[in-house]
Parts: structure tokens; C-alpha cells; sequence
């Protein structure tokens, strides 16, 4: 049985660079105020209370990294059995 390929992509160095200086590039939220209908949230915030938001929210995101990660592993032994 062949699965094909596994790949892992790694984002354009213009994104990362953009993504990870937030000073240089701040994020436009006077484009989000129909979120704050809503109330203070991570979509529509930045700075000091992004953190915060981010600081919370940032555990869900690791568990499904390691999730997808045990996945692969369960695929790649199916793709690829040990003989």
C-alpha cells in the first residue's frame, strides 16, 4: 500500500519575519472593530492584551500539535511497516 509523501512546510521568510515582529508590523485592528461587538478578544486586540489572550488560549494549540504528531506516527506505520 503507498500513502504518497509526507511533507512539512515551513512558512516564506517574508511571513515569519512579519508574524514575528510585531513592532515593526503592527496588526491593523481598526479593521476588527465589528468583533468588539463581542467584547475584548484575541482577534481584535494587540500588544499587552494579545499576550494575555494568547497566554491563555496557547495550551489548546499545543495539544493538538501533539496530536497530529502521534497521527503521523500511526500513519507513517501504517505507509510503512516494519519488516
Amino acid at each position: 500500500m503507498s500513502c504518497g509523501t509526507f511533507s512539512c512546510h515551513h512558512g516564506d521568510p517574508a511571513e515569519k519575519e512579519m508574524t514575528s515582529s510585531r513592532y515593526r508590523f503592527p496588526k491593523p485592528v481598526h479593521h476588527y472593530g465589528l468583533l468588539l461587538y463581542f467584547g475584548s478578544n484575541i482577534v481584535a486586540s494587540d500588544g499587552e492584551e494579545w499576550k494575555r489572550f494568547r497566554k491563555i488560549a496557547a495550551p489548546a494549540f499545543s495539544d493538538v500539535r501533539h496530536l497530529v504528531q502521534r497521527n503521523l506516527g500511526i500513519v507513517a506505520d501504517i505507509c510503512y511497516p516494519a519488516q
